[in-house]
């Protein structure tokens, strides 16, 4: 198997953990309601998932160029597929891409969360200015 394959997903486990941290930051401000670092911290958040769209673009290619025994064993391991039993080589891909679906399911709770945290500041400001126009009239 490629070492490629293996950097690559090491890489999206970095960067994976890197984004939780940053989304672990911004549902930390939306319950302090401190907005002030926001707009950096969605710059970091996109960054992060760039370098993550750039390690799978580059896995995608490294995959492709795998013999078809190893290619289809790493297609299976990655996107989840099979439960099938693999070579020991197979063992560090398995583990890492265990890894990394774990910190995206991490990842798409976290996301609720800010989500929610968002649309309730929302929805008070937009009552906020409701209220003032009202008093304005």
């Amino acid at each position: 198997m490629s070492d490629t394959v293996i950097t690559c997903i090491q890489q999206k486990n970095i960067y994976i953990e890197k984004l939780l941290k940053v989304t672990e930051q911004m549902e930390a401000a939306c319950a302090e309601d401190n907005y002030d670092g926001f707009a950096s911290l969605l710059t970091s958040r996109s960054e992060f998932m760039k370098r993550i769209d750039k390690c799978n673009a580059l896995l995608l290619k490294s995959i492709e160029e795998l013999a078809d025994e190893q290619r289809e064993h790493v297609r299976k391991i990655l996107w989840g597929s099979s439960t099938d039993q693999y070579p020991a080589e197979y063992k560090s891909l398995m583990m890492l891409q265990r890894d990394y679906n774990h910190h995206l399911e991490q990842l798409s709770e976290q996301n609720g969360i800010v989500e929610a945290l968002m649309k309730k500041r929302h929805a008070e400001l937009m009552e906020s200015i409701q209220n003032k126009r009202k008093a304005t009239v």
